[in-house]
């Protein structure tokens, strides 16, 4: 229900320009990387992973979940992305519980990082 004068506030996947924002300047990384944000940790109430990942400059960028043989089982993201930091979020709730990975690849840059799914 929303009540008059409320604002409305709406979750968009869309670029935003951080560095713009009259709060200050951002610092902008200096090279890509990525890594899972500390509430990463499985949580029973939170059936979803976060993770942060950074680019100097805009690029096209692919952020996966890869399982324990490799193989992709979710793409999180695969498109140009502005220069900046941005989120990307793992739905864990359809997924059995074992090894995964997270891979993030932007030109010649790629991380991979190991997890472990428990539930």
């Amino acid at each position: 229900m929303q009540l008059e004068n409320e604002t409305k506030w709406r979750l968009l996947d869309e670029p935003f320009d951080y560095s713009k924002v009259s709060e200050g300047l951002v610092n902008l990384p200096k090279a890509a990387d990525a890594r899972a944000l500390d509430n990463a940790l499985p949580n029973p109430d939170n059936e979803a992973l976060s993770f942060e990942y950074a680019l100097p400059r805009d690029a096209d960028a692919r952020f996966e979940i890869l399982n324990g043989r490799g193989r992709t089982v979710d793409v999180l993201f695969d498109s140009r992305a502005m220069k900046g930091y941005h989120m990307a979020v793992w739905n864990i709730g359809r997924h059995a519980p074992g090894d995964y990975a997270f891979r993030f690849r932007t030109g010649d840059f790629t991380k991979t990082l190991r997890l472990a799914l428990a539930k």
